[in-house]
């Protein structure tokens, strides 16, 4: 499994989450599109690859519906990337303005 891979999304998951995000949208190479489905981490890819220092694809996710998707896919990479279900929690609070 790629710790460092996952560490670093389970940062940007809780950096959303903590500020009230919904969403995620970056701009990845293909490989590391690849590499986190494996992992069950599903972006939706939007428009066509762009140049930004490389080739990259713009894509985006709602957070909810991602640790939902990894939850059913992948329990294990769940606990990491959810920070044991507290971000699951929070996306749900965010949601509903609590």
């Amino acid at each position: 499994m790629p710790h460092i891979t996952l560490g670093l999304m389970q940062a940007a998951i809780g950096m959303a989450v903590e500020n009230g995000l919904t969403h995620l949208c970056a701009t990845m190479e293909r490989q590391l599109l690849r590499l986190l489905a494996r992992v069950g981490v599903h972006f939706v890819e939007v428009g066509p690859l762009v140049e930004l220092f490389g080739l990259r694809q713009p894509c985006f996710r709602d957070i909810g519906d991602l640790l939902s998707q990894i939850h059913d896919e992948r329990p294990d990479v769940s606990d990491v990337l959810s920070n044991e279900g507290r971000y699951e929690e929070a996306v749900r609070r965010n949601r509903h303005g609590d």
